[in-house]
């Protein structure tokens, strides 16, 4: 998780999972948050983190996540960049559009199994580069929001077009 702090800092907190019966605490700290939370932020939230969390909170008989705004960068991503970039999964959105390469970064598909290695065998080292990876994201994440809060001339003409197809649509 990602928010700002009083002072502006953005400060980055992730929750581990280290035991299936922590699941409870670590729902429990994520509402807390997200009670103090202005909105939700994600990268494909909208499909799978989202209807993941209402689920497991309904299974641990804890109260829903509140009713907050939610932007899914992904969709908005894909509505702006697509055309020029094709492919808007977030290590494309990091490199065509933030001008970002992640270096030595553990690719996606991979975390899961780590996690899972680690679950099962109680191995840390794997760990490591998936904590790395996920502060990655969520601070790609907080440059896309800045991005796409800045004036539209920071946007290259191409994307142009996907932002005036976008508020053609939402008219």
């Amino acid at each position: 998780m990602g928010s700002f702090s009083q002072q502006g800092a953005f400060v980055v907190e992730q929750l581990l999972l280290r035991a299936p019966g922590e699941e409870y605490p670590l729902l429990r700290r994520l509402l807390d948050n997200l009670q103090r939370a202005s909105a939700i932020v994600t990268f494909n939230g909208k499909t799978f983190d989202l209807p993941l969390l209402r689920t497991r909170l309904v299974m641990n008989r804890l109260p829903p996540m509140p009713a907050l705004p939610h932007l899914d960068l992904l969709h908005v991503a894909r509505r702006i960049h697509k055309t020029r970039i094709g492919s808007c999964h977030l290590g494309a959105v990091e490199s065509r559009v933030l001008g970002f390469e992640r270096v030595g970064d553990v690719p996606s598909d991979q975390i899961a199994g780590r996690y899972f290695h680690f679950l099962r065998t109680g191995d840390e080292e794997g760990l490591v580069d998936v904590v790395s990876h996920n502060v990655w994201d969520i601070v790609s994440m907080a440059a896309l929001v800045g991005l796409y809060g800045e004036p539209l001339s920071v946007l290259p003409g191409e994307d142009l077009a996907g932002v005036a197809a976008t508020v053609a649509r939402a008219q």
